[in-house]
């Protein structure tokens, strides 16, 4: 078990989450998770693929620090500090976008369905990573995978279409989890939303352009 440490410094306010990432997704629902808003049938995901139990994985494991943060806005400027077993990395910037590398460690790890082409890289998480970061962890995880399973693929448009289906299904939970923020968390401030917005568009940004930056890639290597 590796714990990542997520520490939002405004002033003298210092918010703290720790997240626990165990090598498999065998933990069980965290008993703060288990509220209304969390329940599986409330705003439940397009094509939800979840059958375990009554609670929604992602939504049972966001609430803490949903509420923990409640009282940042959007744009507030904070210190974020991530402490991983191996470094500590530090930046300034808005709350959301320290709170959407958080969230998505966190989505990561749910043991949702939709994520478990991500599990690997929440294992190996990179806090604040660039598009084109994401974008060569992301294909990097995906060929692993495969030749790990003995299929590693050797046609490009395979390579992409996969990529886009992997988000598209975590596009749809993001939406179930914004509309479950809005009409059931009701938080103080959109903080938590506006993270999970910022988490959706990056994704979106590289469904739309896995083609072009394969081509990206590739000059690296060459």
């Amino acid at each position: 078990m590796r714990t990542i440490t997520y520490e939002f410094r405004q002033g003298e306010n210092i918010f703290t989450h720790a997240v626990e990432v165990h090598p498999q997704n065998g933990e069980t629902h965290p008993e703060s998770g288990k509220v209304d808003w969390a329940k599986l049938e409330y705003n439940q995901c397009e094509g939800c693929r979840w059958t375990k139990d009554d609670y929604c994985p992602v939504a049972t494991r966001l609430n803490a620090p949903v509420h923990l943060l409640n009282d940042l806005r959007s744009y507030d400027a904070v210190e974020v500090r991530v402490t991983t077993p191996e470094r500590v990395i530090t930046k300034h910037g808005d709350a959301q976008d320290g709170l959407s590398g958080l969230f998505g460690l966190i989505m990561s790890r749910s043991g949702c369905p939709a994520f478990e082409p991500f599990r690997g890289l929440g294992w190996y998480h990179l806090p604040f990573s660039t598009y084109e970061e994401t974008m060569f962890r992301v294909s990097s995880s995906y060929f692993l995978q495969e030749y790990l399973k003995g299929r590693l693929p050797n046609d490009r448009t395979q390579v992409n279409s996969q990529i886009q289906a992997f988000y598209n299904d975590v596009n749809k939970v993001n939406r179930g989890i914004m509309q479950r923020l809005k009409s059931g968390v009701a938080p103080r401030f959109d903080s938590a939303y506006n993270a999970i917005v910022i988490l959706d568009s990056m994704g979106m940004i590289v469904s739309m352009s896995v083609d072009h930056a394969m081509d990206d890639i590739r000059e690296a290597f060459e």
